[in-house]
Formats: structure tokens, sequence, C-alpha cells
């Protein structure tokens, strides 16, 4: 299929705003880096403080919550320029597939994608043509993944035509889950990065514990079981148990969590039976 000057120039443009993306991928996972160097700093020099109890644990517990959140900022990124270098590949792909392949005067073309750079194009890339009857099969090419993990659901399953966009299978890695709770509105506005979880019901022995690292903005509408429209906000939290204790939890699976908010020690406890109001 030859392309028109049209088409081969909005191929060429895709491929423009893909090397694009890369370069800003690039310049976020740098970013990320130096904040995670100087979040380790930071955090190395709050050991010794608080070994020689020179720093409250409150101050400490906050600095190593932004270690470790600069570390899963350094991850993030590392995954977002996985996609931006994917997203290159794909439209060089169909470039060629279209007809880079087909006329020999595209390589002189002056906005065709170079080979060679930091981001190759696929090797696998193949379109095949019968020398005999002048007939062109149907080119094949190996679509690669953005990331590396494990097919999670599978939303085309039947062959056939798809449109540009349409999603054709969740891919994620089950040893690096978060946890999910949706919580009341009201609730949600007294928790805050770093509080401790601790998770039930899980399926295994004992409980598991984990920690907030963020709480979405943006709250939805959920129906109670009782008929209730509710405001309920995501909160979102990490494991701090060792994949072996977390054992075969994966994604979607059901948990109970609780979120501590507030904590005091010592305090005496009385049995609401033994209390009288007073007035």
């Amino acid at each position: 299929m030859l392309l028109d000057a049209r088409a081969r120039s909005e191929a060429i443009a895709r491929i423009r705003a893909a090397e694009a993306l890369v370069r800003q991928a690039d310049a976020g996972l740098e970013r990320a880096r130096q904040a995670s160097d100087l979040a380790a700093t930071e955090y190395a020099r709050a050991q010794e403080l608080i070994g020689r109890g020179a720093m409250p644990q409150e101050a400490f517990d906050r600095i190593e919550h932004q270690e470790r959140m600069a570390r899963a900022e350094v991850r993030s990124a590392e995954f977002a320029r996985e996609v931006a270098v994917f997203e290159k590949q794909q439209a060089e792909a169909i470039f060629v597939r279209s007809g880079g392949t087909l006329v020999p005067e595209s390589s002189d073309d002056p906005g065709a994608p170079e080979n060679g750079n930091e981001n190759e194009t696929p090797d696998d890339l193949s379109a095949e043509t019968d020398a005999t009857s002048g007939d062109e099969r149907t080119p094949l090419f190996t679509i690669v993944a953005p990331v590396s993990g494990q097919v999670l659901r599978v939303m085309q399953e039947s062959a056939g035509p798809v449109q540009v966009g349409t999603p054709l299978l969740e891919l994620g890695d089950p040893s690096d889950l978060e946890i999910e709770i949706d919580v009341l509105s009201e609730d949600a506005v007294r928790i805050v990065p770093g509080a401790e979880v601790i998770i039930e019901h899980w399926g295994g022995d004992g409980v598991l514990t984990g920690v907030v690292s963020r709480v979405e903005p943006s709250a939805f509408v959920k129906v109670s079981a009782l008929g209730v429209e509710e405001q309920r906000v995501n909160v979102i939290a990490d494991f701090r148990e060792e994949r072996s204790r977390i054992g075969t939890l994966g994604d979607g699976y059901r948990i109970e969590a609780s979120i501590v908010v507030d904590r005091a020690e010592q305090v005496l406890t009385l049995p609401s039976d033994a209390l009288f109001r007073d007035g």
C-alpha cells in the first residue's frame, strides 16, 4: 500500500512526536534520579541523627517516607520511558508497514525516520510480497509490550479488525502490587501520606502492614448496600512486607484494610456501660 503525500507527512509527524516524547521521558527519568539521590543522602544523614537521639522520630519517619517515594518515582519514570520508546517503535513500524518498504525512494525523504539512534526500530518488522504474482501479502510485525509483566486480562479474545486505540491486553507485574482502598470523603481528609495501614482478612495467616503513598484528589459516587449514595475517595498504599509474606495475592483481590489516623499510648479505657451522663 503506497501512502499519499498527506498520509506520509502524518506518519513522519507521528514519528517525530514520538521521538520528542522519548526525549521528554529521558529528562523526567534524570530528574527523578537526581531527586532520589538527594532523598537517599538526606535519609542517610537522618539515620545518623536518629541514632544519636538528635532528631524526633516523626521527622525521621517523614524523611524515610520521602526517600521511599523518591525511589518509586524513579521506577515510574523508567516505566514512562519504556512506554515512550514503545510508542516511537510503533509509529516507525506503522510507517514501514504502510509504505516504507514498498517505496524505494522513501529512504531519500529528509523526514523519514533514521535508524542507528539510541531508540532503535524493532528488528521484528517484516513485509512479504509474492514475487511471482505481484500480489501483496498481509504484512506481519511484532507488537512489543511497553513494560515487563504478565497478562492480567484479555479484552479482545477473537481474531478480527480493531479500531486504533482499542485495548487488547492488560499487562501488570504481580510482584509489584499496591493497595487501593476507598473511604468516605469525610474520613479521607484525615488521612495523610505515610500513615500506617493494617490489612486483615486477606486470605493468609496474621495481618499485613502497609503505608499510604497518596490520597487521590478527586472523589466519586458509590451506592452503599443500603442504597445510599456516598462520596468515596481512593487511598493508594504500598505493602511493607516481603513478597514471600504476601503469598499469592494478585491483581483485584479483596482485602479489608484499616488506616491509622491517630495514635495514643497508655490510654485508660472504660466500657461504655460503666459511664453515665452528668447534666
